[in-house]
């Protein structure tokens, strides 16, 4: 996709993690090069220009990549990038863009992957928009062709040593309260709002429906050991429910509980298969604070409720007719529980 993201996209290809995203990807590439920046300006500002006006194109998302991005993901993923330019027109730089990018000296190497640089469009209608000269403005990720076999026959180890395929048993099925407390990156601040479909206890079935917003942190907080402890769960998860009696405890249990073993277990995966992970430590002492399935006494102690028939108005301006506006009216429902599937 040629939408300024390619390079992280590319990345992402040959990670199975759906945790992490582009933007994460982006943010580190930003620290990374903002910690290090005499190193990088001694390197590649001859090749590029200066890393000050880089970084601050950098930090707008959907902003093309180049070297200095690329340059600083083989540290952030501490992973070696084989960078690959075509050689159609001739730049001063095509030696060092054509070069296998290694993290500094101390740091080895756990993979290595390889990008080529291209152009979403063929190049006789890039040169015609382009006075006659060709440029790039995509990256694709170049892969072995057993990456490319049927998903049930992939290879754990592609030419990146990065594993393909589905989504690995550990990581399904989170909550999202267990999605934050392993989450190494928090980027976002969530609030869950739940709400009985029914206005009366006189038709108040046993479902609640919802929806989850997320709003952007305007600082990263990476951490270096995970999980979270539970009271730092809610500096990003905000519950809210909205009805006409308090819901069940075992309703909110199919949306907000936290499993001890589950968490365990999906952190011991993406420490030993996700770059981003590897030098997380795994926190016992907060592993052991965890319930072994149910919802976090914190979660319970700051979830905002609005019970009453009175509090429904306000919350229904804006929607399609209800179909339940009369009591009187079947208490049939095709809704379905809210679960964590």
């Amino acid at each position: 996709m040629g939408d300024g993201n390619c390079l992280y996209n590319s990345i992402l290809r040959l990670m199975n993690n759906s945790m992490v995203t582009t933007s994460e990807l982006r943010v580190r590439t930003v620290i990374e090069l903002v910690a290090n920046g005499a190193y990088y300006t001694r390197m590649y500002s001859q090749f590029i220009g200066p890393i000050d006006i880089a970084i601050k194109a950098i930090c707008k998302n959907y902003t093309y990549s180049e070297l200095y991005e690329i340059a600083a993901l083989c540290n952030v993923l501490r992973c070696n990038i084989r960078s690959i330019y075509p050689k159609i027109d001739f730049r001063e730089d095509m030696e060092i863009l054509n070069n296998i990018f290694k993290p500094i000296s101390t740091i080895i190497a756990s993979c290595g992957i390889t990008i080529f640089w291209s152009h979403v469009l063929n190049e006789t209608d890039v040169r015609a928009q382009n006075n006659m000269t060709w440029s790039p403005n995509h990256f694709v990720p170049l892969m072995s062709p057993p990456a490319f076999d049927d998903s049930d026959n992939i290879s754990d180890q592609s030419v990146s040593k990065v594993v393909l395929g589905n989504i690995p048993s550990e990581l399904q099925g989170l909550t999202i309260p267990e999605e934050k407390l392993i989450s190494l990156y928090r980027h976002n601040s969530c609030v869950i709002k739940l709400y009985s479909p029914f206005h009366s206890t006189t038709t108040a079935q046993a479902a609640l429906k919802g929806n989850c917003i997320t709003f952007l942190q305007s600082l990263p907080n990476i951490v270096n050991s995970l999980p979270l402890k539970l009271d730092d769960l809610c500096d990003t998860l905000k519950v809210i429910f909205v009805g006409a009696r308090p819901p069940e405890h075992v309703q909110l249990k199919k949306v907000l509980t936290v499993r001890k073993k589950k968490v365990t277990q999906a952190l011991h995966w993406l420490k030993k298969n996700n770059i981003l992970d590897q030098n997380v430590d795994i926190n016992l002492h907060n592993i052991n604070q965890l319930p072994e399935d149910d919802i976090p006494e914190a979660i319970i102690l700051t979830m905002e409720q609005k019970i009453g028939d009175e509090e429904i108005p306000s919350e229904r301006v804006g929607y399609v007719p209800d179909p339940l506006a009369d009591p009187t009216e079947s208490t049939n429902s095709d809704i379905i529980p809210i679960s964590n599937r």
